[in-house]
């Protein structure tokens, strides 16, 4: 018996895919970092709402959302307060280069030979 052929799935053409929205998702967490919300894990207990210090946050349908990015100061109460851990603050981690280092002066006497 001959199984129907399956369609063929190019691991490039899904690498490229997946490499596409990582670059997409760093651009947007670059560009304007702001907490992210699973609307799936909050139950809408309105704690985060209440915490926040600028009242950047709201609930819409008895979930919350970020209403106010431009308010949002990212000190992390939200996140710090949701017990459902539904509320994420992403952080972009960039490592600098060192600071150039001056040669030693060493003295004549010093020199490795």
């Amino acid at each position: 018996m001959r199984l129907k052929s399956q369609p063929t799935v190019h691991l490039a053409a899904i690498l490229k895919a997946s490499t596409h929205r990582e670059e997409k998702r760093i651009e947007m967490m670059t560009a304007n970092p702001l907490p992210q919300i699973d609307h799936d894990r909050c139950t809408g207990c309105h704690l985060c709402v209440d915490l926040c210090p600028t009242s950047a946050l709201g609930q819409v349908d008895g979930k919350a959302v970020l209403l106010y990015p431009e308010l949002c100061t990212y000190c992390t109460a939200c996140e710090d307060a949701c017990p459902e851990d539904a509320i994420a603050l992403p952080f972009l981690i960039v490592l600098a280069k060192p600071p150039a280092r001056k040669p030693l002066d060493r003295k004549p006497s010093e020199e490795k030979p």
